[in-house]
């Protein structure tokens, strides 16, 4: 328990009852976002769960029946649940082109041919050739072709970051702070970057380069009072000639056996800078933006993203582009989160591993504006935690500190438990209706079954609806449509035509069985039921090998662990 209320009413730190920091009149007084206070409706009978409502439906998964807050007649009361803005019909993709076949493809059997020459391999197979069997068709692929700029220097740098810190979000923030910088703007678009330890130039950077970045929290203008300080210096590591991948995708044997992944990695940091910017990233080159498609239930919704990639193909490189979908958390009051997961199953009491699973739950405190991370949801109500407090004498309840250092704020729903969003050595203790979760916090957990069927039923799209996304709203969420500045600036550019390729529908393979019965052959698959094979066979001696990776140890020690023979024995 803090109990720090003697110290700094002016600034009003993280507003939890604990620390007892602000003045009631220094930050205002808002109420829960956008939604008249008081309005207390009821939810649903036992059981039932309100749209788009977070928490296990009727005890699926951790339902934990019972046992855990006050339950009242109505069910579980909260704050009103705020209307949702769902993503508006995507923009329109434009015209297809004509279904003509690259020109640079009819010259890859050159290639072939060339690279007979070259020294065999086992490492690296050669082809031998093409195939032709089958009808021949056309088709288009979501390859984009890349345009570079000839003679393009890439200049690659690592970047400092002193007092140095492992956190990835931290290093993201500083990094977004430093492109804040009036010191940095003359080096802002000829840069990109990893958002942690590397970053790309299109120009030599002077060296030493460092600069003094003061930390500014997300979501605000200013430093705070105490905002830490931190030196940012850029190091020379190593210079890229794009003229060396040219030549290896051309099919130049001398330089056949370059390392071109650190090129590729530098035009993908060029490519998605923007992207990384205005969209929210989870995964290796994914990139998601709101608003959210649907809700998928339990306080989860289904975002749509785009996945862009650079490859090397014949002659050329090509961006691969593709839609994808995750699950983020629904941004909506805490306190309702909370009343409506209690509803959905039977009382259970909240926890952020039931509730949130393992996402990083972040708030914005409604009285005071700040922005923090939710470290538990207590199973203490605003009546029951108590702590002590130097600036109102002594000991209190949350309930009333609250009622009297925020007098604008009173609290509506008593019955919901308290969230901390402090630290272990400095809890800071707020009610649940004074939080709203924030925008753009992608799930991290497992999704129930309803909400896998509806995720897929939101993400499985047929190609055609694939092509126009991508080509329509994904090039405009990528910022493609006309390449960025940053791609500007480097010389880069991307075609929004698919690549057209050569395919073949090869004949179906023929497959008999005893008595001559055919399988159902449909759509490249066969069904073999009421078929026998020609030959039954036995299962005789069997052996087993155990492939030992360094990086993935398997589930048995060697021959003598007992687990791996009782595991053979369920075989024989």
């Amino acid at each position: 328990m803090s109990g720090r209320g003697d110290r700094g009413r002016a600034r009003g730190r993280g507003g939890g009852a604990p620390r007892g920091r602000g003045d009631s009149g220094s930050r205002g007084s808002s109420p829960a976002h956008g939604t008249p206070r008081g309005a207390s409706p009821s939810f649903g009978s036992r059981g039932s769960s309100p749209a788009g409502g977070s928490g296990f439906r009727g005890g699926r998964g951790e339902g934990f029946r019972g046992g855990g807050a006050p339950r009242g007649r109505g069910g579980v009361r909260g704050p009103p649940p705020e209307q949702v803005h769902y993503a508006p019909e995507p923009i329109p993709a434009p015209p297809e082109g004509p279904a003509t076949i690259d020109a640079r493809i009819n010259t890859m059997q050159l290639g072939v041919e060339k690279f007979k020459k070259a020294p065999k391999s086992v490492e690296h197979p050669l082809r031998p050739g093409f195939g032709s069997l089958g009808v021949p068709i056309v088709v288009r692929a979501n390859f984009f072709a890349l345009k570079i700029r000839p003679g393009l220097i890439i200049h690659e740098y690592r970047v400092d970051i002193t007092p140095k810190t492992d956190i990835n979000r931290l290093k993201a923030r500083i990094l977004a702070c430093l492109e804040d910088l009036p010191a940095f703007a003359q080096y802002k678009l000829d840069v990109a970057h990893d958002k942690s330890e590397k970053l790309v130039a299109n120009r030599a950077l002077p060296q030493p380069l460092d600069f003094e970045v003061t930390f500014v929290e997300e979501g605000e203008t200013t430093p705070r009072p105490n905002a830490k300080t931190y030196k940012v210096e850029i190091v020379k590591t190593a210079e890229l000639d794009t003229k060396q991948l040219t030549q290896h995708v051309g099919g130049d044997l001398a330089n056949k056996d370059i390392d071109i992944n650190p090129i590729v990695s530098a035009i993908n940091l060029i490519i998605q800078m923007q992207s990384s910017r205005t969209g929210i990233r989870v995964g290796r080159n994914r990139h998601f933006f709101g608003p959210p498609v649907q809700s998928i239930g339990n306080g989860v919704e289904a975002w749509r993203g785009y996945y862009a990639s650079v490859r090397p193909a014949w002659n050329t490189m090509m961006v691969n582009i593709n839609v994808c979908m995750t699950a983020f958390v629904e941004s909506k009051n805490l306190g309702t989160a909370i009343a409506q997961f209690m509803q959905g199953s039977y009382g259970a009491v909240p926890t952020l591993s039931r509730m949130f699973q393992k996402s990083n739950l972040k708030v914005k405190t409604l009285h005071l504006g700040y922005r923090k991370p939710v470290r538990a949801i207590l199973g203490k109500t605003p009546d029951q935690q108590t702590f002590e407090c130097k600036e109102m004498g002594g000991t209190v309840t949350v309930a009333e500190y609250f009622k009297k250092k925020y007098p604008n704020n009173p609290i509506e729903y008593p019955h919901l438990p308290l969230v901390d969003i402090g630290t272990s050595e400095k809890p800071n203790y707020i009610p649940a209706e004074l939080c709203q979760i924030i925008r753009a916090i992608p799930f991290r957990g497992k999704l129930d079954d309803r909400q896998t069927s509806d995720m897929l039923r939101v993400a499985c799209q047929s190609p055609k609806v694939n092509s126009n996304l991508i080509r329509g709203e994904g090039f405009d969420k990528l910022d493609l449509i006309s390449p960025h500045e940053t791609m500007k600036h480097f010389g880069i550019s991307i075609d929004r035509q698919m690549t057209v390729i050569p395919a073949r529908i090869l004949p179906p393979p023929g497959i008999n069985y005893a008595a001559g019965k055919p399988p159902r052959v449909n759509d490249g698959s066969w069904n073999i039921l009421d078929v026998k094979f020609h030959r039954p066979g036995q299962l005789g001696v069997l052996t087993m090998l155990i492939v030992r990776e360094e990086s993935r140890p398997g589930p048995w020690t060697g021959p003598g662990d007992q687990n791996m023979w009782d595991f053979v024995s369920r075989f024989a």
